[in-house]
């Protein structure tokens, strides 16, 4: 963590940096609102910058996950609706995951 916050000292508008220390906390660390705060400026910085939509998926992955690991599945879903935009098939989106939350269940 503290290698990667240095990188980003030098490099602050890295989407790559801060993806990867969300990551890091996450699912190492499991600060979730710290893993939020990275991955959404990773988010955000990854529109600006050349990337696919595996770069993508991978970003709004973890930051679907971790609003999910605080109970806060209604903003993970437009996440996860992106990702099945970006890779449309079926099972994407769990079945049942948009009544889940439009229910609050």
């Amino acid at each position: 963590v503290s290698f990667l916050r240095e990188g980003l000292t030098n490099n602050p508008d890295s989407w790559k940096l801060n993806a990867e220390l969300g990551r890091i906390y996450f699912k190492h660390l499991k600060k979730y609102e710290s893993a939020i705060r990275f991955l959404t400026r990773a988010r955000d910085l990854l529109q600006e910058a050349p990337h696919d939509r595996f770069e993508e998926r991978y970003v709004l992955s973890f930051l679907a996950y971790s609003y999910e690991a605080l109970g806060r599945a209604d903003e993970a879903l437009p996440l996860h609706r992106r990702i099945a935009q970006l890779f449309p098939m079926p099972g994407t989106l769990k079945e049942g995951y948009e009544h889940t939350v439009s229910d609050g269940t």
